[in-house]
């Protein structure tokens, strides 16, 4: 079991990854891999529109790049070769 304030990063990870896709990848599916184990580690993968790396506005994911370091861990936003992007966040369990 998670607990704070791990558990609440994962929530709002989720959420915000979530969010991105509705708002601006157009995607049709959206996958959700939660791991929990030496690590919690989140992996959403969805087939839209990609992702632009010279994007200018970047606070959704420079907040959860944040809770990343704040907890010690890693966060990447990858495109895929087909489309769509995979968005990688991991943190330590305590």
């Amino acid at each position: 079991m998670l607990e704070s304030p791990l558990s609440d990063h994962v929530e709002a990870v989720l959420r915000e990854a979530l969010s991105n896709v509705v708002r601006h990848a157009k995607a049709i599916t959206v996958s959700i891999e939660l791991i929990v184990r030496d690590e919690a580690s989140i992996d959403v993968t969805d087939d839209g529109s990609g992702f632009a790396p010279e994007t200018t506005r970047r606070s959704g994911l420079g907040n959860l790049a944040a809770r990343a370091a704040e907890m010690g861990g890693t966060f990447t936003i990858t495109p895929l070769a087909q489309g769509g992007t995979t968005m990688h966040w991991s943190a330590p369990l305590p």
